[in-house]
């Protein structure tokens, strides 16, 4: 039987991995990435942290535990907590469900027990979760062509629309991810910000046939990220 409490908390984006686990771990000792969770540093959530550790107005607030500030960065400050004293895999394990996870939830599809189906209500009623009866007496035909159909009334996935922006619009997370093409751009912008503000020279920064202008693009991108963050609201790029 399985518990509501047993139930896994969803993410909408790839969760982080630390490697504490076998199967989390490569036989080099790296971070080997699963169905839905990627090395830390690949996460999105890592980044959302780490935009809130480069904004030098949350590390005033942070100074201050949140007084004299505005209702905006105070909220932030409240739920994020301080994010400058301690690594980022000891703040996630305490904030990262709270903060981003979905309510528990069933992740596949499969048959369900009589007393599990209680397990999910809260899953149905918040319409993450679709009970289906199948009498066993139909011809597989007649119940392939039954399921297609209830799926196509219950399900709001459109065809050329990305599964995971539908997925997004649906969330229940207490701060939700805006959608996003990729991570990479994400990281570069941020540590654009980070080498410049530590006065590396713009040549330094230019890299895999960068120019000068490129190099100042994705600083903006960065400082976008940054000032957005404070906001609660991750990754707004302008």
């Amino acid at each position: 039987m399985t518990t509501r409490s047993q139930l896994p908390v969803r993410f909408m984006g790839k969760h982080p991995l630390f490697g504490k686990t076998k199967r989390t771990r490569d036989a080099s000792g790296g971070i080997k990435r699963t169905e839905a969770g990627v090395p830390y540093d690949k996460s999105p959530y890592y980044w959302w942290w780490r935009a809130l550790q480069l904004s030098e107005t949350y590390q005033q607030v942070c100074k201050s535990k949140g007084r004299n500030a505005n209702a905006a960065l105070a909220k932030v400050y409240a739920d994020f907590g301080d994010v400058f004293t301690q690594s980022f895999e000891v703040w996630w394990r305490a904030n990262g469900a709270r903060l981003f996870g979905e309510p528990p939830a069933p992740m596949t599809v499969r048959t369900l027990e009589l007393d599990e189906v209680e397990t999910i209500r809260e899953t149905v009623d918040t319409k993450q979760t679709l009970l289906v009866a199948i009498p066993l007496f139909l011809t597989k035909r007649e119940i392939a062509t039954a399921v297609r159909k209830i799926v196509a009334k219950n399900h709001s996935g459109k065809r050329g629309r990305s599964s995971v922006a539908t997925r997004q619009a649906k969330s229940h997370a207490l701060y939700k991810l805006k959608h996003f093409k990729g991570i990479e751009p994400i990281a570069r912008a941020l540590t654009v910000v980070e080498q410049k503000r530590a006065g590396v020279m713009m040549k330094t920064l230019m890299k895999d046939g960068e120019d000068a202008p490129s190099v100042s693009r994705a600083r903006r991108m960065g400082e976008a990220i940054i000032k957005n963050v404070e906001r609660g609201v991750f990754p707004v790029t302008r």
